[in-house]
């Protein structure tokens, strides 16, 4: 009975504990809503992966993953970004399905120069000159069918 008693004591206090921190968070008076500091030359937006199959001949030979980031001009912020994200990302997606559909040197899957080039001209375009500084593949995968 005894061991009853205390187990019942520490899941009310748990409750209480819970809700008194849930009332302090939720009735707590707001902070105003402080802007979004300017970005700085360095700062970088992730993409969403693009995944793209690599065709050759007519048929699949693999499937290639790339990791992209960009790196937002002096003076810009995300919130300049945001309602452009998925216009840009898709046209994205048609550069780089185009880049992967040619034959590379080596046999190779894409020339990354050629690449980042090709997006960064597709983002000025978009965004205009300045908003966007540079392009990353932080990461890239690439997946071969044999």
């Amino acid at each position: 009975m005894g061991k009853k008693i205390a187990v019942l004591l520490a899941v009310l206090l748990l409750l209480a504990g819970g809700g008194g921190a849930a009332y302090a968070y939720l009735v707590t008076e707001d902070e105003p809503d402080v802007p979004t500091p300017a970005g700085v030359p360095g700062m970088f937006i992730p993409i969403d992966p693009i995944a793209l199959p690599i065709l050759k001949d007519g048929s699949l030979r693999g499937q290639i993953v790339f990791g992209i980031e960009l790196e937002l001009g002096p003076g810009r912020s995300f919130d300049t970004l945001r309602p452009s994200m998925v216009r840009l990302r898709s046209a994205f997606v048609t550069e780089l399905s185009h880049l992967v559909t040619l034959d590379w040197p080596g046999g190779a899957a894409l020339d990354l120069a050629v690449a980042k080039r090709r997006l960064q001209e597709r983002a000025d375009r978009m965004l205009g000159a300045g908003t966007v500084a540079g392009i990353l593949f932080p990461h890239i995968q690439e997946r071969i069918i044999r």
